[in-house]
């Protein structure tokens, strides 16, 4: 008999050791997501980067450092006191497409970093968000929650601009 208790002990610790950390899933799901965030900078044409859906739209290029700026702010602000890459709010004027991807590039690089040496145990300390308190593990889904948000609008301008969007790349 106690040689079935070893026996289901050992195989319950390497179920639970083999099983994902938020963490592990998040990175997981941050490294396809960058993936294809770049498949989307890469596939507009240059001289569409100002192209807005409607006046009223942020600009594809004004949507791409929106979505830098937000990584930076809350990874620099929530997550880490690593500094982000460009750590000052950063305005589209005067940037050129390969700057603006080089941003996009460093800030998706930031939040990976973070990612890959954050701490779980530190996941459910609260934090001051302006909407009320968040948990940190609150605060990564909301960064891959508003990727995924303005990549799909970057979407939508591909195809308004006749451009075949690239394949989705999932988990």
């Amino acid at each position: 008999m106690h040689k079935y208790y070893l026996l289901f002990l050992i195989f319950s610790a390497n179920f639970v050791f083999a099983q994902d950390t938020f963490l592990s899933e998040f990175s997981t799901k941050w490294k396809s997501a960058s993936v294809y965030t770049k498949k989307v900078m890469d596939t507009m044409p240059q001289k569409q980067y100002g192209f807005k859906a409607t006046k009223d739209e942020m600009s594809f290029e004004e949507q791409l450092i929106h979505m830098a700026n937000n990584m930076n702010w809350c990874g620099s602000k929530f997550l880490s006191n690593t500094p982000a890459p460009n750590p000052e709010k950063m305005e589209v004027k005067g940037l050129s497409r390969k700057e603006i991807v080089t941003i996009v590039n460093n800030s998706l690089a930031y939040i990976q970093s973070i990612a890959d040496s954050f701490d779980e145990n530190r996941l459910n300390e609260k934090v001051d968000f302006p909407t009320g308190q968040l948990t940190k593990r609150q605060i990564f889904t909301l960064l891959n929650d508003h990727q995924t948000h303005h990549r799909a609008q970057l979407l939508v301008y591909l195809r308004l601009k006749g451009e075949k969007p690239p394949e989705y790349v999932g988990w």
